[in-house]
């Protein structure tokens, strides 16, 4: 039995690398451009065409089908919340009532805070 375990675990791995290296190859032909796209684009950069003419990036560039130009997702723009108000509002609420004493009319004996003599 430890015989045939071996074998099939062989067996699994030989058979998983190749199915890698086929896929691999399968997924490289087609991310290849094909023949008459590469004629085209040998031919124009002879006559001197620049590479942002070929993906579309200058003024008068073609829609060309670069997979690296225009199949890669559209990300958005990560911004931050705007949450500056409410952090204010939560920190007035909290440190307000630490560096207020209130009316001193009220309480005279609750003198209020300041700032040191330093600052």
């Amino acid at each position: 039995m430890p015989m045939l375990r071996r074998r099939a675990c062989t067996f699994t791995a030989i058979f998983a690398a190749f199915l890698l290296a086929a896929l691999g190859a399968v997924s490289a032909h087609q991310m290849a451009p094909d023949r008459e796209a590469m004629e085209r684009q040998a031919a124009l950069q002879a006559f001197g065409a620049s590479l942002e003419e070929f993906c579309g990036l200058a003024e008068d560039g073609h829609d060309h089908p670069c997979p690296f130009c225009h199949k890669l997702p559209g990300t958005p723009r990560i911004l931050a919340p705007d949450n500056g108000a409410r952090i204010t509002r939560v920190v007035e609420h909290r440190v307000g009532r630490d560096l207020v004493a209130g009316p001193q009319d009220l309480r005279i004996h609750d003198s209020p805070r300041a700032p040191p003599h330093s600052v």
